[in-house]
């Protein structure tokens, strides 16, 4: 009987009915963070999880359990800590001998402990608190999966070192699109047009929602610079008393927001987001062009106008843009271009045509499923973030107005729930930093103390708006690495059309 030791099972829909992709073994003292952290992650990346409560048979043998979820999945991931290493390797030894030397044992360093010399030499995941989580799951993910990244992907480590895995970057995604450059001159040949032109919707449909994505995102960055290089720096002039200096100093921003309605209205010209669109940029065409007057006619009621009227389009279009982006990640159906062109690549290979160009076609495959499994849960990320970012700003801004907390303390309640669900998602030192912040905040709130919590709501404020504009870079750079595929893909539409 396993003691101390729990087991759990994971498949993947579209294996063969019974088969697990794997086997995840850790203990009992560490299930809180295999449970909650790990689990829900296989599951955001298309995963499907059974754990042993669910899937167990009862009445059966431990050991025999663990040897039918064995043999019933394609590889075994084993949290190795040293409650793991006490109660569960003994009796896991034996049933994974032919899995250590046939690549299906998974090993994963949670806490630090002495490994077992049969799985000491591996190379694995670490998760110990000196590497990126994030980057080490997708590792995890990508064995899972079959992926493997010596030639365009980073290279795996051994249990104890520093990372050097990362996210898909420039060097994978042009990668990816030479792959499908290749695949673009491959299909010269009659034959290979012939045998792909089903699949003509897949590379449209991609390609499409490639540029939408970018737009909406384009829509999104120069948002941000209009509030924090235009509205903050501006606002905060405008609450001291107005004089000759002022005026002077708003002088440098006259052009700011003519600068950005320009290149709002260059992506909605791209014809791939909604027009309705030029209506509020139209808007801050005329805002420019009242805040420039104000500042040449040295006006102050007019700035309050510019203010409040700038105000309004920030208070609004962030999150809708948001949305839309969100909306614009949900339908890149990237898993149908990969269908598409797995496909074609097992064609080429069982034609023997080009293999050079076929095995650049097979890298840009793995590269397109590393894509794909980062999307969803930073698109998901990026909107739980936003999500707070326009809590906190609102706060702010009362801040700004009011002399009380009132605004704070009604909202506190959904802000600290949000912020724990985001912090808890995380073992890095951003989270600690601001789950410090939060509760310190939260102790200071319960005591209905004005003067602590304006001290310290800036620092707890200052922590979220900065991880959230992380993760806002992420999703930007992922943006870019997706554009650099989206080209390519064009010349391969083009062929089939």
């Amino acid at each position: 009987m396993q003691s101390e030791t729990t087991l759990s099972t994971t498949s993947v829909s579209g294996q063969v009915e019974g088969k697990f992709d794997v086997f995840v073994s850790y203990s009992h003292l560490d299930s809180g963070w295999v449970r909650t952290w790990l689990i829900p992650r296989l599951r955001q990346a298309g995963l499907s999880v059974c754990i042993d409560r669910e899937s167990f048979d009862v009445g059966v043998p431990s050991i025999r359990n663990m040897e039918r979820a064995v043999a019933a999945s394609r590889h075994t991931l084993l949290v190795c800590t040293p409650a793991w290493v006490d109660s569960s390797w003994g009796e896991l030894e034996a049933i994974l001998s032919y899995d250590v030397r046939t690549r299906r044992t998974l090993p994963l360093l949670y806490k630090r402990c002495a490994l077992p010399t049969s799985i000491a030499g591996l190379s694995g995941a670490d998760f110990t608190g000196t590497a990126d989580p994030e980057a080490e799951l997708s590792k995890v993910i990508d064995a899972v999966r079959g992926i493997l990244r010596l030639g365009g992907g980073a290279p795996t480590t051994t249990l104890g070192e520093s990372p050097r895995a990362t996210p898909v970057g420039p060097a994978s995604s042009l990668r990816a699109g030479q792959g499908l450059e290749a695949l673009a001159e491959l299909m010269r040949e009659p034959e290979v047009q012939t045998a792909i032109a089903e699949y003509r919707t897949s590379f449209a449909a991609a390609c499409t929602q490639i540029g939408v994505l970018g737009d909406y995102k384009d829509l999104h960055d120069l948002l941000h610079q209009l509030q924090f290089e235009f509205y903050q720096p501006v606002a905060a002039q405008l609450r001291l008393p107005p004089d000759e200096a002022l005026y002077a100093y708003l002088g440098n921003y006259v052009g700011a927001i003519p600068d950005l309605v320009e290149q709002m209205r260059a992506v909605v010209s791209h014809g791939l987001v909604a027009e309705q669109e030029l209506t509020w940029i139209e808007t801050l065409a005329e805002i420019g062009e009242l805040f420039r007057h104000a500042v040449e006619t040295e006006n102050s009621s007019e700035l309050r106008a510019v203010s409040r009227d700038l105000k309004e389009i920030l208070g609004r279009q962030p999150f809708r843009i948001n949305m839309r982006l969100n909306e614009a990640a949900r339908g890149l159906r990237l898993s149908a271009l990969i269908k598409a062109v797995e496909w074609l690549r097992d064609y080429l290979m069982r034609h023997s045509i080009e293999p050079t160009r076929v095995a650049l076609v097979d890298e840009t495959v793995s590269i397109l499923k590393r894509l794909d499994a980062t999307l969803g849960p930073l698109t998901a990320a990026h909107d739980q973030w936003q999500t707070l970012e326009e809590e906190l700003r609102k706060i702010e801004v009362m801040f700004e107005t009011l002399t009380d907390i009132s605004e704070l303390q009604w909202s506190w309640s959904g802000v600290k729930k949000q912020t724990m669900a985001l912090c808890s998602a995380s073992m890095e030192k951003w989270s600690v930093a601001l789950g410090e912040s939060m509760n310190k905040l939260d102790l200071v709130l319960a005591s209905d103390n004005p003067a602590q919590v304006r001290r310290i709501f800036p620092v707890f404020r200052s922590g979220a708006g900065r991880r959230f504009h992380q993760v806002d870079q992420d999703l930007k750079d992922l943006c870019d690495r997706l554009r650099d595929i989206g080209e390519p893909l064009g010349a391969v539409l083009r062929m089939i059309q």
